[in-house]
């Protein structure tokens, strides 16, 4: 018999996106799901949607909180999944309609701890989905744990129950919280880290007024507090890429998270946090052991040349390079 498959959907106003990523969910060519729809206090008709919906389909379950943020709908969905299987989808985002049914036929034939599946960006909301036939699965190892983007995010993936029971997502954390959850997750099975099935499973919708495309804000700055505590977690454990992984990301978002505050009104606390938290991890990030010289080095000399760094930044994304003639604009 299928086992009960969780799917976690934390929402906070999305009424023009939830209706579609349900209907991704209750077309599923697997069936055995329960569908937990966590509303953070959402002010729009997200709550009526989702309720209307349910009535049709048991498999959906309607549950409404307080404000609290991502991070506190996803616990309270956890606290209520009563599924084997675990996954989490955002509520503006949609799955392939053989999602759940991979990422479950590979999680049973290979008894392992977590599925990761790729993601696809798009900018519309029925992206044209062919059937996978032939799926391609590689076993995840250190490698290439990250080389896809989407590996720092929970969404896209399939996880066994027992795998995420001791973890939670920190609560007030508005950026990068997943980043974190994933990456104490990860340690916890670093020594049969599970699959990636190769095939494009989950729709990332980009919208204008998500947080990516947000000006810069407070928020931003919980990115260095973020990987600050990320670092902290791993500062008494053994040697290992996590920890040193880690601690890189830690440097990357201090010059990314500093750059992108310019010309903002909050350009000045970003630069003391930053510099803050350079004087803290510099000694641990230079000394690490598996961190490469050319890694420290470059890292370090973008940190004092924020020139460089943004150089550096248009060659690895020349979209990078509109953005920062937008900014010396605004500065001029």
């Amino acid at each position: 018999m299928d086992k009960l498959v969780s799917i976690i959907i934390p929402v906070y106003n999305l009424e023009n996106y939830i209706e579609n990523c349900l209907n991704s969910l209750v077309n599923q060519t697997y069936r055995n799901l329960e569908i937990l729809c966590i509303d953070d206090g959402s002010k729009d008709r997200s709550g009526e949607i989702i309720s209307a919906m349910a009535e049709k389909d048991s498999r959906i379950v309607y549950i409404r909180q307080e404000n609290a943020g991502v991070s506190a709908a996803r616990n309270n969905g956890l606290d209520h999944a009563k599924g084997e299987y675990i996954m989490f989808v955002d509520g503006d985002d949609y799955m392939h309609f053989q999602a759940v049914e991979l990422l479950y036929k590979t999680i049973e034939e290979k008894q392992c701890n977590t599925v990761f599946g790729r993601g696809i960006l798009t900018s519309k909301l029925n992206d044209k989905m062919k059937p996978i036939e032939n799926a391609v699965v590689t076993e995840l190892s250190e490698n290439i744990l990250f080389e896809d983007g989407m590996d720092r995010a929970v969404w896209g993936k399939i996880f066994r129950r027992e795998v995420l029971e001791k973890f939670r997502f920190p609560v007030g954390i508005t950026n990068a919280e997943d980043f974190n959850y994933m990456l104490r997750v990860l340690h916890s099975i670093r020594n049969n880290l599970g699959y990636r099935l190769e095939s494009r499973i989950y729709y990332y919708y980009m919208r204008e007024d998500s947080a990516s495309f947000h000006e810069f804000s407070p928020k931003n700055i919980t990115e260095i507090h973020v990987n600050e505590m990320n670092a902290e977690y791993f500062a008494d454990k053994e040697d290992c890429y996590l920890k040193n992984y880690s601690l890189t990301c830690l440097f990357k978002a201090l010059l990314f998270v500093r750059t992108k505050s310019i010309c903002s009104p909050y350009e000045q606390d970003t630069k003391k946090a930053a510099r803050s938290a350079w004087r803290r991890w510099r000694k641990t990030f230079l000394k690490a052991n598996g961190i490469s010289i050319k890694d420290k080095l470059m890292i370090t000399a973008c940190y004092y040349s924020r020139h460089l760094y943004e150089l550096a930044r248009q060659i690895q994304d020349p979209t990078m390079k509109d953005f920062y003639k937008n900014r010396k604009n605004k500065r001029s």
